[in-house]
């Protein structure tokens, strides 16, 4: 049965933009894994590592002074500041992190 003004293509991609209008429209949004508590034996265990890298994309000043903080809050752990793009920062962090860990922003 043919029809003058609709053909298959027209069909096709028709029900293709309406299927990809609804898989796109919907906001997918995972919670935020719980943090996790700083225990002695994790500071023990960043200890024996003896140090952090912090890779970020804000200020170098602003990234030094969290550093030394952080520093100062947990002396024996040593912070080094890798200043980088946005991009560097998210490829770097998955590379250095385990899968099965995730970070715990505090």
């Amino acid at each position: 049965m043919k029809h003058p003004g609709i053909s298959r293509r027209h069909m096709l991609a028709g029900a293709g933009a309406a299927l990809a209008g609804a898989a796109f429209s919907t906001r997918v949004m995972a919670a935020a894994p719980p943090p996790e508590a700083v225990t002695p034996a994790l500071i023990d265990a960043a200890k024996k590592e003896g140090k952090v890298i912090y890779y970020t994309s804000t200020d170098l000043p602003v990234a030094e002074k969290l550093a030394k903080a952080f520093e100062a809050k947990y002396p024996g752990i040593a912070v080094r500041v890798e200043r980088t793009g946005a991009d560097a920062c998210s490829s770097a962090s998955a590379r250095n992190i385990p899968a099965t860990s995730m970070p715990s922003i505090s």
